[in-house]
């Protein structure tokens, strides 16, 4: 059985929409997994995506970057911040059989029989959830662009339900 393991990971970013601009906070889950050509990142929470790339830390920039692309055609498809909205939250909302192989990779990280790869941090007990804010153009910054957010921002680590 190739390895599983429960991420959870952090996305902030801001996205410009057809007379709004929308700050996006989300924390959610995804499943990695291990094939022989690399790993997988299987959404959970949002479930509606998948990204391949060689490696778990080459597969977070392309996971953040699909979400992105994700969110401005939602922005490119809403009328305003409202329906922007209503988009992400369904996005976000949708249901996945996944949720139960998160848990169960989550329960055999606990019970010792499967290693977290080196690097990534335990999370217990993440949060997931999202939140979207319409932004005043005064309240733009700099710090709103997407290269500032990849490389500030991004954070993705080994899921746990308990401290360890």
């Amino acid at each position: 059985m190739s390895p599983v393991w429960p991420l959870c990971f952090k996305y902030t970013g801001s996205v410009l929409g057809k007379g709004f601009i929308a700050q996006i906070e989300l924390c959610g889950r995804v499943l990695a997994i291990q094939d022989v050509d690399g790993v997988w990142l299987n959404g959970v929470t949002p479930a509606a995506m998948a990204v391949t790339a060689p490696t778990i830390s080459a597969a977070c920039p392309v996971h953040r970057d699909a979400l992105t692309k994700i969110f401005i055609d939602f922005a490119q498809e809403s009328a305003n911040f409202e329906e922007f909205e209503v988009c992400l939250r369904e996005f976000f909302e949708q249901a996945d059989d996944e949720i139960d192989e998160w848990n169960a990779a989550v329960a055999r990280i606990e019970a010792g029989k499967e290693t977290i790869p080196e690097g990534l941090q335990r999370c217990p007990n993440p949060e997931v959830g999202l939140k979207v804010t319409r932004l005043k153009m005064e309240q733009v910054t700099p710090a709103d662009n997407p290269l500032v957010h990849r490389e500030n921002q991004e954070l993705y680590a080994a899921a746990l339900p308990k401290a360890a």
